[in-house]
């Protein structure tokens, strides 16, 4: 399976990455639309008459970051609309591109005639 997925900020929460107790919320109007591509596929383990037992993988990859230029803050302080403030230098804030990788196992039961 190859696809793309296409994610719509509604809010965020993020943590200061020293310590994980200090959260701060994001606005959704320092998000962006992020796209990802994917890919997957299904492994069959045991198959019957009842159902079929597969193993599940996914990998997605954001192909853009998840915040508008210049409102990524890495967990540091932002005023109220999201924007970092005038003191947070330049290297403390990086757009990544997040990567996630899906394991799971599932059984498909046989309904149909």
């Amino acid at each position: 399976m190859i696809g793309a997925g296409f994610n719509f900020p509604m809010k965020g929460e993020m943590w200061h990455p020293e310590t994980s107790s200090t959260k701060f919320v994001v606005d959704k109007n320092s998000m962006k639309m992020a796209i990802d591509v994917r890919i997957g596929g299904a492994i069959n383990l045991w198959d019957s008459d009842l159902g079929i037992l597969t193993i599940d993988l996914l990998a997605k990859y954001f192909v853009t970051g998840i915040y508008n230029e210049g409102t990524y803050t890495n967990g540091y302080p932002t005023n109220n609309l999201g924007i970092p403030l005038t003191t947070t230098k330049s290297s403390d804030v990086i757009n990544l591109a997040p990567v996630s990788i899906h394991l799971g196992l599932s059984y498909q039961f046989k309904l149909g005639l």
